[in-house]
């Protein structure tokens, strides 16, 4: 999902602020799909029929697949994940964390082929996103990204999913970079999809930004459905520079890591992010795509099976 085009903040800083908030029934449908709640260290129960037209689409082609949304205690609030099993496990876990405004059916297309080839998937929605808990679009610091991703897989070993594989999307991304630093991962092979370190125009969106803070801190979205993020919190961009900020003092790792980027990516910085990512991930294998867009992932038909294939050959 892209994020809000900071240039947009210029106009209104001479004009008054409409903000949408989702309806009544929207937040009602949120409410009654968070009552089906099963948490992680608990006997897990089935997804009611109401998830399916949400999560079960990952499952399509995957025969005898069963999948479960759990629940478990992060940052002091409720998270929420999807668990999605084959009928044969022949390989490990594979995580998986959407991006910014964003949710976690993106994969869906990438799940479905993994879960066809034997591997679990864990999805991970991050705070305030989806149906987790926590201030709508926000959070205090991205280092609790890194910690939401921890705590997670801890909980996944408790329940004995060998979690061995990652698949991260744009702040998806930056939330296993937050982890790796933190706490140190052991994934076998990792995959950033148009990772997020700066979003494009970074110098002019920090400009305006300041200009705006006394007046702004709210911006609608174009994104209307039950998971969307309706009203974008502009301190989360706040956040998100301090985290830039953080990263000159990141070390070193010696994992490797598969990149995919989309040359038409109009979100991300990808020209910055990438030489900012080898910096610290020295043994970076990058596949970009002239096409490609910062949703490119999101087909199973042109880029979207190429990178689909890519992965799977990458993960043997």
């Amino acid at each position: 999902m892209k994020l809000v085009n900071f240039f947009g903040l210029v106009f209104l800083l001479y004009g008054c602020i409409s903000l949408e908030y989702p309806s009544d029934e929207i937040i009602k449908e949120r409410e009654y799909l968070k009552e089906n709640r099963s948490y992680i260290l608990d006997e897990w129960a089935p997804a009611i029929n109401d998830y399916d037209k949400y999560y079960k689409s990952f499952l399509n082609g995957v025969e005898n697949g069963e999948y479960y949304p759990i629940w478990f205690n992060s940052l002091g609030i409720k998270n929420h994940g999807v668990i999605y099993l084959p009928e044969k496990k022949l390989h490990g876990t594979v995580l998986m964390v959407h991006g910014y405004a964003g949710n976690s059916l993106g994969f869906r297309y990438i799940a479905s082929k993994l879960l066809q080839e034997g591997y679990s998937i864990a999805t991970l929605s991050l705070p305030g996103h989806e149906i987790s808990d926590g201030e709508r679009g926000d959070i205090e610091d991205f280092r609790e990204y890194g910690e939401l991703v921890n705590d997670y897989i801890k909980f996944l070993r408790v329940k004995g999913f060998n979690v061995e594989y990652a698949i991260g999307h744009s702040t998806g991304c930056s939330s296993l970079i937050i982890y790796n630093e933190l706490y140190g991962w052991n994934f076998k092979k990792v995959v950033f999809i148009a990772p997020l370190i700066q979003s494009v125009y970074w110098l002019p969106s920090k400009v305006v930004r300041f200009l705006s803070k006394p007046f702004i801190n709210y911006y609608n979205t174009k994104w209307r459905d039950t998971m969307a993020l309706y009203i974008f919190p502009i301190h989360w961009f706040d956040e998100l520079i301090e985290w830039n900020d953080d990263l000159r003092f990141y070390k070193k790792q010696d994992e490797k890591i598969l990149l995919f980027q989309g040359e038409q990516d109009d979100v991300v910085n990808w020209k910055y992010n990438i030489p900012k990512i080898r910096s610290i991930y020295p043994d970076l294998e990058v596949v970009k795509y002239k096409e490609g867009n910062h949703t490119m992932f999101i087909s199973d038909v042109g880029i979207g099976s190429e990178i689909i294939n890519k992965i799977v050959n990458y993960f043997l």
